[in-house]
């Protein structure tokens, strides 16, 4: 059985771990973001519209 430290102490070591994780998931979910956001193709918008059937 643990005494009432030891019990303390690893609580905080596996918090301080946790927070570690999510810290490096938020960081590389946020160069992946910014990676996709720079390999997208640009959208241009068509001034002209296209020719529809009716229309020829």
């Amino acid at each position: 059985m643990l005494n009432h430290y030891a019990i303390e102490k690893l609580m905080k070591l596996q918090q301080n771990e946790l927070e570690q994780r999510a810290s490096q998931a938020w960081k590389r979910e946020k160069l992946s973001t910014k990676a996709e956001a720079v390999r997208r193709e640009p959208i241009f918008k068509q001034k002209t519209l296209a020719c529809c059937p009716a229309c020829c």
